[in-house]
């Protein structure tokens, strides 16, 4: 894993401690990364300036909420829980009239990052007066660590997990035993995040097949969802949250649209798939998509009608990653 001072050379470049005399906000997710960047936080400006952040998507599993006291009553802190409306990741697609997917994230945008940016700018006008801290760690691709960079600017980010010492996913769960805070199920579970009770539009084929396999309920609740969706919304070729890719195992296939239906039918026909390990754990809620409309110079039904594009209007390739930056998972 390249260092990610290579990529990005002004990333954690932090000024001593007695001269840094900023407030901190911990973009905290639930999951163990960020727990784990937050506690480094706290370490260093203490829990007078710092912040933890929490945006909550209305869909997460009960354990993330048991897991979330647990920590407040720990660092002897309390979340800065933000409010959406009470709104869930469905609920947004419905309203915005767009489902997402690997290609873009409405959800993300709305339920987290809009909420997130509108309390920071209203409460730190001034963006040299604050650090943003996010639990992304040395296991994760620098080249996404240093997109989140970018978005956040002119506010400047600091990756705690990207300094010294390393401490793996693994190593991290371990240490939440030795403080007596019970991992959330999903890790458990073999999730490689704890957001969205297990459900992501930018998970690979392997994270889908996890999820109905452990939790066929769940699964089957957004599969009936995205129906629902098509049926009453938008039923456009590319209105999918997955896509076919083309694999060794399935020839010249092209890519396209494909509904989780039809992937659950794959799975029931014999299809295996399993998560990449070699992928990242965190997902990229925290990197903006681009603007779209007149920001992206094109539309959503544009996207819809077109299922080999990307929101930017490129024509997505079948190299092996997804569009997100996130490298597919493995076929087996």
């Amino acid at each position: 894993m390249a260092k990610l001072s290579k990529i990005y050379p002004t990333a954690n470049v932090m000024p001593p401690i007695e001269e840094d005399d900023r407030d901190c906000i911990v973009m905290f997710s639930g999951g163990i990364s960020s727990f784990a960047a937050g506690v480094r936080a706290l370490e260093r400006y203490g829990k007078e300036r710092t912040t933890f952040l929490f945006a909550d998507t209305n869909m997460e599993d009960d354990y993330l909420y048991r897991f979330n006291r647990e920590v407040e009553e720990y660092l002897g802190i309390k979340l800065t829980v933000l409010d959406n409306g009470g709104r869930s990741v469905w609920d947004v697609f419905f309203e915005q009239r767009m489902m997402g997917s690997s290609r873009f994230d409405p959800c993300s945008r709305i339920l987290k990052r809009e909420v997130m940016d509108a309390w920071r700018e209203e409460h730190y006008p001034d963006p040299d007066s604050v650090v943003v801290v996010i639990g992304m760690d040395n296991e994760e691709d620098c080249h996404r660590i240093a997109k989140v960079q970018r978005a956040f600017q002119p506010y400047y980010i600091w990756f705690p997990l990207h300094d010294e010492p390393y401490v793996s996913k693994r190593k991290q769960l371990k240490n939440l035993e030795k403080i007596g805070i019970k991992q959330p199920r999903l890790y458990e579970m073999g999730f490689k995040h704890n957001n969205c009770g297990g459900f992501c539009v930018k998970a690979g084929y392997g994270h889908f097949h996890h999820l109905l396999l452990t939790m066929p309920e769940r699964y089957k609740f957004h599969e009936d969802m995205e129906q629902k969706f098509r049926a009453e919304i938008n039923d456009s070729p590319g209105a999918t949250i997955m896509r076919y890719r083309s694999t060794k195992s399935q020839g010249s296939k092209k890519g396209g649209p494909m509904t989780m239906k039809e992937f659950r039918e794959r799975i029931e026909g014999g299809e295996r798939f399993v998560q990449n390990a070699r992928a990242g754990f965190a997902c990229a809620c925290m990197a903006a998509e681009p603007a779209h409309g007149k920001g992206a110079g094109i539309s959503f039904d544009t996207i819809y009608d077109n299922p080999d594009i990307d929101i930017h209007g490129e024509v997505l390739d079948d190299d092996g990653l997804d569009p997100s930056g996130f490298e597919l998972d493995t076929f087996e």
